[in-house]
């Protein structure tokens, strides 16, 4: 009920589909790109719900996790049979950073500055 109050809902983010590294090499996508799920009984036309993939390596290889009981999710219910299909076109959410020349740049995988460093 709570994701469906507007302050709320604001706060949540966007729906995502968690998949485990091996699962997300078989499907070809990365962290950021999108998945096409279609419940069972629907067609990709009329039914699918397209959300963006986190890879997860505590995700079990063969499960999936995806977010329920938001805007644009009301065809998915949890414990539901799925089909994924990589989405075509899928434009991401959040620019992907490749590399800086910014000797100042965060290193997103530590707390502390790195001066003189570029990080891929």
């Amino acid at each position: 009920m709570s994701a469906k109050a507007p302050a709320i809902a604001e706060l949540a983010g966007e729906p995502q589909l968690i998949l485990c590294p091996g699962d997300a090499s078989n499907f070809q996508v990365v962290e950021g790109d999108g998945i096409a799920i279609t419940a069972a009984g629907g067609t990709a036309d009329t039914s699918a719900v397209t959300l963006e993939v986190v890879v997860d390596s505590s995700m079990v290889k063969g499960c999936i996790g995806y977010t329920v009981g938001m805007w644009g999710t009301e065809s998915l219910v949890a414990g539901s049979v799925v089909t994924l299909e990589k989405a075509i076109g899928w434009q991401r959410q959040q620019p992907q950073i490749i590399a800086t020349d910014n000797p100042n740049a965060p290193n997103p995988r530590s707390q502390h500055v790195q001066i003189g460093a570029s990080h891929v």
